[in-house]
């Protein structure tokens, strides 16, 4: 395995790309906790129009995850000691474990429910269901997608955060088993491993381990025209049955390619440390408590080129909210002192080496960074040497660019 100490925070990393194409990251902590995550490069925000002349459906992913891990194989590695959960967010799915114990069982139940799951009609139907009964979408959520919805003109980000029982009844049986060969087979996944663990004990484990390898797939990339300088509605209203004052206000950033064009590396560092600016000003605090209004939600969602920042907020009288929004962000750049931006900076770091302590949040946060090909300790180095001068610059450019804001209320008898 090749070692490597990025950002120098005594956190060394070893990887290994083996000859199946399974991708091993190491991060060895001395803890008596051990942790695991197993990677899959695909979340929400679909890469693919068509997988072998398939159609692939928004909720696809959720979909499969939802079915692989299934109560009875969470109950299987539970009862070997290990806590598991999966996550899907926009750019990724990941699957994670927790053990006081060596891990390799535990994987091996995940492994070998994905290389025998019997996908049908009925079974696809029926976990269908499930998650329909489960399907609870807060005025939160509910805001936020709509925000995306208005921000991105042909993006797949239009799509949201979270999948709608709409999008669940329009999958079917051949996109699922053409994903699952693409998405889930050896050569896709990445292994994150913490803990008490050396390089040699990792590979011996590996060796235990039964991948999948399933055909090999063609695909057919999504392509389309996003217009970063526009978005599709700059105001939208929506009325619900029940009590509901929310604002919801996005940002709509320019592409990718063209952020590290402008910023390089450093659009990262500044996405690590700007809610933190935000949100501990003195007068983003006096701004809320004048208009009676709260945060609910601070989020920068990312997906392959597109990148969004949302803000949410519940509130009592929209148009003082959004007014005095509007004159806080006018005036963010300069309210920033260099004592406050350098407390921020320093409390971020700060808080990254207790998390390097931990091998749980320390995973976590190395898979997070893991779609932008960017050890998390290396972004924690970034921010400490990030200048005021340079975060300014990219603040003042992303708040120049188009916004969409949503508000939520009830509707009027």
């Amino acid at each position: 395995m090749i070692k490597n100490d990025y950002g120098k925070l005594n956190t060394p990393i070893y990887e290994e790309k083996q000859k199946s194409g399974l991708n091993v990251i190491l991060i060895p902590k001395d803890s008596t906790l051990n942790t695991a995550i197993l990677y899959i490069p695909q979340g929400f925000y679909l890469h693919d129009e068509e997988i072998n002349n398939s159609k692939i459906s928004f909720g696809c992913p959720f979909l499969l995850k939802e079915m692989i891990l299934n109560d009875e194989t969470k109950k299987r590695i539970e009862e070997e000691g290990c806590k598991v959960q999966a996550v899907c967010k926009h750019s990724y799915t990941y699957y994670k474990f927790e053990s006081l114990s060596k891990l390799a069982a535990s994987i091996n139940i995940l492994l070998n429910r994905i290389r025998n799951l019997q996908l049908s009609d009925e079974e696809v139907e029926r976990y269908k269901k499930i998650i329909m009964s489960k399907n609870v979408y807060d005025d939160v959520l509910l805001a936020k997608d709509n925000v995306l919805k208005n921000l991105f003109i042909n993006s797949p980000m239009k799509k949201g955060s979270e999948i709608k029982n709409s999008d669940l009844v329009k999958i079917h049986l051949t996109e699922m088993k053409k994903f699952l060969y693409k998405y889930y087979s050896i050569k896709s996944m990445t292994l994150f491993v913490s803990g008490n663990y050396t390089p040699t004990a990792v590979i011996n484990d590996i060796r235990r381990l039964e991948f999948p390898v399933f055909p090999i797939t063609s695909s057919k990339e999504l392509k389309f025209n996003e217009d970063y300088s526009n978005v599709c509605e700059k105001r939208d209203v929506l009325y619900l049955d029940k009590t509901s004052n929310i604002l919801s206000l996005g940002i709509k950033f320019l592409s990718r390619k063209e952020l590290f064009e402008k910023y390089g590396e450093l659009i990262f560092a500044f996405y690590e440390i700007v809610k933190n600016i935000i949100v501990e000003n003195d007068k983003f605090k006096t701004m809320l408590r004048e208009t009676d209004s709260k945060l609910l939600d601070f989020d920068i969602i990312e997906g392959y080129e597109d990148t969004s920042l949302i803000m949410t907020f519940s509130c009592v009288k929209f148009a003082s909210l959004s007014n005095r929004l509007s004159d806080f962000l006018s005036t963010l750049e300069k309210s920033i002192s260099l004592k406050f931006y350098n407390k921020i900076r320093k409390d971020y770091v700060n808080r990254a080496k207790n998390i390097l302590a931990n091998p749980s949040l320390l995973i976590d946060n190395f898979a997070r960074l893991y779609a932008d090909n960017l050890p998390y300790t290396y972004i924690v180095k970034k921010v400490s040497l990030l200048a005021k001068t340079d975060f300014i610059k990219i603040l003042s450019g992303i708040l120049s660019y188009p916004r969409s804001v949503t508000y939520l209320q009830q509707k009027e008898e």
